[in-house]
């Protein structure tokens, strides 16, 4: 396995523009094959009641964010399969089980706590506000949308926050990897950046200024990759925190 990766990567690194068309393919391939994968993010409801978080802009009166939990709330008792909606604002409700950590006093913070009818509800509830509606896909494909457009056009606007925060995570976790790319990578010429932290290390002694500079190079990149999908990645992160 080893030897065919090193082949293969003789072969590739030389030719960047045919590699990275490649890897374009791919992911273009992978675009258009997703809606024929099931997804599953998160384990099938063990609870008849799920909790909603609500974020509103930052510095947000304790009145208006009140006002918005509300509105939500409204909405989802109007909804079949919910029996009873709790709703907390400013703060997020006791604990009442072990996987729900409450949330500090914040004013443009609330919960909606919704209690359903089966756990089996709970499951059909929360997958039917997570998704996009489909009378949005009708619609888009009433105006001669193809899946390609409506990927586009639709699904991935509306699925930014989640994207950025995924992919941010994901990125993180391959750029911090250690073991991983030291063991795939024999020749020091093709090792990543995060490798190259051993060699300011010797037997006797460390290049403190020199690790240092290479330890801000390293984080550099994350740095920037927070910057530009910041906004994206806070959306995402609020809204993964709905249960």
């Amino acid at each position: 396995m080893q030897s065919g990766y090193e082949w293969l990567m003789r072969r590739a690194m030389p030719r960047k523009a045919l590699t990275l068309g490649v890897a374009a393919g791919a992911f273009g391939m992978g675009l258009l094959m997703i809606r024929a994968i099931p997804q599953r993010f998160f384990p099938s409801a063990e609870r008849n009641q799920f909790i909603v978080d609500v974020w509103t802009p930052e510095g947000s009166r304790l009145e208006s964010t009140d006002s918005t939990v509300e509105r939500i709330a409204s909405a989802v008792r109007g909804t079949h399969d919910v029996r009873t909606v709790a709703t907390f604002v400013g703060a997020g409700s006791p604990r009442f089980y072990y996987n729900v950590n409450p949330e500090p006093p914040a004013s443009n913070y609330g919960q909606l706590l919704v209690n359903t009818t089966s756990a089996e509800a709970t499951s059909r509830l929360v997958g039917s506000l997570r998704d996009v509606s489909t009378e949005l896909y009708d619609a888009m494909t009433v105006d001669g949308a193809g899946p390609f457009r409506i990927m586009m056009q639709l699904v991935i606007p509306m699925s930014k926050g989640a994207i950025a925060a995924v992919g941010t995570y994901t990125a993180l976790g391959a750029w911090n990897q250690f073991l991983f790319p030291l063991i795939l990578t024999q020749d020091p010429s093709m090792r990543v950046l995060t490798l190259s932290l051993t060699s300011f290390k010797q037997e006797f002694q460390i290049n403190v200024p020199g690790m240092m500079m290479a330890v801000m190079l390293t984080a550099l990149p994350v740095f920037i990759l927070y910057l530009v999908a910041r906004r994206w990645l806070i959306a995402g992160l609020a809204g993964m925190g709905s249960k």
